[in-house]
């Protein structure tokens, strides 16, 4: 540790052998130096410690130390003292919040890392869910087109039946008309156009129960999708 200013500016000056002088008193009872020491021992900051020094070293130099001035001295150091024994405690406490605070630290990182952890994953599953929905779209969108397409084809299906009809009510006004004289050919041709016409029914019934199943399904499908 520095020797203290105190005890170097209050060094002493030759003097004959013999005399004492208030200077040399002062000196041989107050080791500035040593104050200094000791009240940085026990915790004093050294600046704080050289200015008591100084200052008990400035009373001292004008006279001779009295007993009132030791016994003020030594109740000034025990104030410094009790002083020094509170900055301990306030020391103490700081310590201790300082470790509570780098425990509540570590725990906020930890529940940070956690945080990123489960945003990175949730990110992962938005990114997941988007891909997922974008395959949905595409698939409604392909499922409109068939379901047009049937809706087309079943238009078709209704105006070649409804020619069919026409075709066959013709035919019968035709076979009504030449009835007379013409009872076997009619007889003959109207059982092969029942014939025709059953067959034709089948398919039909057969073609339109296909489409209904199919229609059914993709209806299905879509209440399912939405």
């Amino acid at each position: 540790m520095p020797r203290s200013r105190a005890g170097a500016q209050r060094a002493p000056q030759p003097r004959p052998a013999g005399s004492m002088t208030g200077t040399r008193v002062t000196e041989t009872m107050f080791d500035s130096h040593r104050f200094v020491k000791r009240l940085t021992g026990v915790g004093l900051a050294e600046n704080v410690a050289e200015v008591l020094a100084e200052e008990h070293a400035g009373l001292l130099i004008g006279r001779v130390a009295t007993k009132t001035d030791v016994e003020v001295i030594r109740a000034d150091v025990t104030v410094l003292k009790t002083d020094v024994v509170d900055l301990k405690a306030d020391v103490e406490v700081l310590k201790t919040d300082v470790v509570d605070l780098k425990a509540d630290v570590e725990v906020l990182k930890t529940d940070v890392a956690v945080l990123k952890t489960d945003v990175a994953v949730l990110k992962t599953d938005v990114a997941d869910l988007k891909t997922d929905v974008a395959d949905l779209k595409a698939d409604v969108a392909d499922l409109k087109t068939d379901v047009e397409v049937l809706k087309t084809d079943v238009t078709v299906l209704k105006t070649d039946v409804a020619d069919l009809k026409a075709d066959v009510a013709d035919l019968k006004t035709d076979l009504a008309k030449t009835r007379t004289g013409l009872e076997a050919k009619i007889n003959d041709l109207e059982m092969r156009l029942n014939e025709k016409i059953a067959a034709l029914r089948s398919e039909l019934l057969k073609w339109m129960f296909g489409a209904l199943a199919a229609q059914t399904a993709i209806i299905v499908s879509l209440v399912k999708l939405t």
